[in-house]
């Protein structure tokens, strides 16, 4: 039987409504819809049941960055700032991948990691037709096997990672884990002790990679050219393909080795120990083989990394570095987003209102209602071309419509002209953008000023627009020191 039901294959369509009065008051309003091919009209729309145990999670309540504290006492795993031999890793194929489904199964595979010295991690993400989005798969890599977790099936289950991976005895290579870190601690509770993120590595060895991301990792290190085109797919899809159990397994297969290489790398330039720490202490077959390869190749790698970085004099940097990822909670979101000081404050106590923050605060609660990714909802570049229309407006009498579609695969002409015959407003009068990511998102709207439709700025406005976003990915780019200035430089110190 099939799962996948997270996603919907119609055409999706948010309407915003978004009123001003002369006196300063303001409304805006969200309704949901699917464009129905056969009909041709809207009817409303209505998220799929969540498979497996996984339940409704959109709390409006915030809490603090958490601060875990470890209970192994276990010596931590020694990185020793000398070079090391790189295991070079095994040929790669998906029938040799272990896809964990059951109890049992995961039972004996801690058993299993709880001997080994490093391992390498990844993980598969939805963030689609779910508020908070869900973890879907957990790629992990020994020097001698490649797993596969159904973190769906196991939902109830995946706590007890917990025993190898708060164990500071054994070390977890993961690459530009951030995301990763939050999303196993908001789902599973699960914390890491002793982490290294090879991504950072890379960021120590200036000119030595092309990108930052594993795939360009690999490459450089592995000759070998990852296939990333499902990095988007419903993971919620059961059962895998083995195109995407290759995919998710081949991440952390090579990942050992490329450790190894940098490590080398970075003892080489002085920098193993800076790049550990970035969080908060302590311390179908095709499917399948698809999902399999993502952590296939991370044992090799992290062998390869692991070299490179001794070579560089550079290993201390990046265990500290990566620590400070390690320590990385999860908030539930606000507002003001997740980030929290020291003190105790957060955003909230330096934010400046903007004009159309009643917008986004709708956004958020229509979100949470429909138990939707407020991105996949109505992507913020939208919200940012009303901002200004606001802005400009104040005082004045302003009705504004706004259509956020989105399209699973390529762009569709069929739902535009639906929408703009549909409202009887001449096309001199839409203003629209187009923001590309996982699938097609599509904006149009149109507003009057005390009663007069307002035309859009001309031609340039839809070339102006277009662009291709990257959007969520979890291969994000290494932060250089320019993004960080004044105030805001001195919280990271």
């Amino acid at each position: 039987m099939s799962h996948g039901n997270f996603e919907c294959s119609a055409p999706k369509v948010t309407k915003l409504n978004v009123t001003l009065l002369p006196n300063g008051s303001e409304q805006a309003c969200f309704t949901k819809f699917k464009y129905c091919r056969d009909s041709k009209e809207l009817i409303p729309f209505e998220a799929p049941k969540k498979p497996y145990n996984i339940r409704k999670r959109n709390s409006p309540i915030s809490a603090s960055l958490g601060y875990s504290e470890s209970t192994f006492e276990a010596p931590k795993h020694p990185l020793a700032a000398k070079k090391v031999v790189p295991q070079n890793p095994r040929n790669f194929s998906v029938n040799d991948v272990q896809f964990i489904a059951q109890y049992e199964e995961l039972v004996e595979l801690i058993k299993e990691l709880n001997k080994q010295k490093e391992i390498a991690v990844d993980v598969e993400h939805n963030d689609k037709n779910s508020f908070l989005g869900t973890t879907c798969l957990i790629q992990i890599s020994t020097r001698s096997k490649d797993y596969v977790i159904d973190a769906l099936n196991l939902w109830d289950h995946i706590h007890l990672l917990n025993e190898p991976f708060k164990n500071p005895a054994i070390l977890k290579v993961f690459h530009a884990p951030k995301h990763d870190m939050e999303w196993l601690n908001r789902d599973f509770g699960l914390e890491v002790d002793n982490l290294f993120d090879t991504q950072k590595a890379m960021a120590e060895l200036p000119g030595q990679f092309q990108g930052m991301g594993l795939k360009c990792l690999i490459e450089t290190l592995c000759s070998i050219s990852l296939n990333k085109e499902h990095q988007t797919s419903d993971w919620t899809l059961r059962p895998l393909s083995d195109e995407m159990m290759d995919y998710a397994a081949r991440d952390t297969h090579y990942l050992l080795f490329c450790f190894d290489e940098l490590r080398n790398r970075l003892v080489e330039n002085g920098k193993l120990e800076e790049t550990s720490d970035w969080t908060l202490r302590p311390l179908s077959d095709e499917m399948l083989d698809y999902a399999a390869r993502d952590t296939h190749y991370l044992l090799f790698c992290f062998d390869e990394l692991r070299n490179r970085l001794v070579e560089n004099g550079k290993l201390e940097d990046v265990l500290k570095g990566s620590d400070r990822i390690a320590t990385i909670r999860y908030q539930p979101q606000s507002p003001y987003g997740s980030l929290q000081f020291e003190d105790g404050c957060g955003w909230e106590s330096l934010y400046t209102p903007r004009p159309a923050d009643f917008i986004e605060q709708a956004r958020d609660e229509f979100a949470r209602e429909v138990d939707e990714g407020e991105e996949h909802l109505f992507p913020k570049k939208f919200l940012n071309k009303i901002g200004p229309v606001v802005q400009e407006n104040g005082g004045n009498g302003v009705d504004l419509t706004f259509y956020s579609v989105v399209y699973d695969r390529m762009e569709d002409k069929e739902v535009r002209r639906f929408l703009k015959e549909k409202s009887g407003v001449p096309e001199e009068f839409w203003h629209q953008g187009l923001r590309l990511d996982r699938a097609v998102y599509e904006g149009y709207f149109f507003y009057e000023v005390e009663g007069n439709l307002v035309p859009k700025r001309g031609p340039k406005e839809e070339n102006d627009d277009e662009e291709e976003d990257g959007g969520c990915n979890d291969e994000e780019e290494e932060p250089t020191p320019s993004m960080f200035s004044g105030f805001a430089e001195s919280c990271f110190v």
